[in-house]
């Protein structure tokens, strides 16, 4: 009896030590979270999110700042400071809506430097943006209060 006796204190003590350990898997984080910045989502994300209507998947998008990546569609200047992107999502036909914050330093007289520079970038050009909230308007997936962040990439 006495010679099982140091196999059962170890056998408790493995238990022991395996009870204090962290667990295997630990939660899954933010899709394309990085550890320096918000959480990244493609354009065609946001509209395969929307279009499934998921609650779930849909409440990461009331939780700005996150960035949004996508190919340029089109560029639609709304008004003096005011730009809205179309970026390609799933189905052409129905693009991503994309609201730029408006520039308090552009005015009715001239256009302000980022809409001449995003309207001289080709069609499917990659563009990141720092986004605030996203929403459905209208059937089409909007994201609003958008700042351009960088834009790297070459048109395919």
């Amino acid at each position: 009896m006495y010679r099982r006796l140091p196999l059962l204190v170890l056998a408790l003590v493995s238990l022991y030590a395996c009870s204090k350990s962290p667990p295997d898997s630990l939660p899954a984080a933010a899709p394309a979270a990085s550890a320096d910045g918000p959480p990244r989502y493609d354009a065609e994300l946001v509209y395969v999110d929307f279009t499934a209507r998921d609650p779930r998947a849909l409440e990461k998008y009331r939780q700005g700042p996150f960035i949004v990546t996508g190919r340029l569609q089109k560029v639609h200047i709304v008004g003096a400071g005011e730009l809205q992107l179309d970026l390609k999502a799933a189905d052409p036909a129905h693009p991503v809506r994309v609201w730029l914050k408006s520039d308090p330093a552009c005015d009715g007289g001239r256009d302000c430097p980022e809409q001449v520079a995003l309207d001289t970038l080709p069609r499917g050009f990659k563009v990141y943006l720092e986004c605030e909230r996203a929403t459905l308007q209208d059937g089409m997936p909007t994201v609003a209060d958008c700042v351009l962040t960088g834009a790297s990439g070459r048109a395919s």
